[in-house]
């Protein structure tokens, strides 16, 4: 999620996981506000790692709260097995309608099996 933003024109970054413990089965692009994000490129060459690029067509922006991207994973660890899901904040960056970089705080998750129903 992401919140507070404004004049927001790309993403990159790089979402981090364990292949073992989950599998990326699709993508889709978020909104902030009322504006849809295109995805423009992804990169899934790597096992555990999704590298996405997304940007407003010319200089639009987009303001306030949303989601950047949908993920969906599938569980195919066992029981007990965890994954954290996190980010690449050495690569990655936020930019506005201006090109420059929007201060951003990157925040982690993680899953979890807990039954195999």
């Amino acid at each position: 999620a992401i919140a507070n933003v404004s004049d927001l024109n790309a993403i990159s970054y790089t979402t981090l996981f364990d292949p073992q413990v989950i599998e990326l089965i699709d993508f889709e692009s978020g909104t902030v506000g009322a504006t849809s994000i295109p995805i423009i490129s992804s990169n899934q060459n790597l096992a555990g790692m999704l590298i996405l690029l997304q940007s407003m067509p010319g200089l639009d922006g987009a303001s306030g709260d949303g989601v950047l991207a949908r993920l969906r994973f599938r569980f195919i660890g066992e029981v007990g097995n965890s994954s954290d899901i996190g980010f690449d904040v050495s690569l990655d960056v936020l930019s506005n309608i201006d090109g420059q970089a929007i201060s951003t705080v990157w925040t982690a998750g993680s899953v979890r099996g807990i039954s195999e129903n």
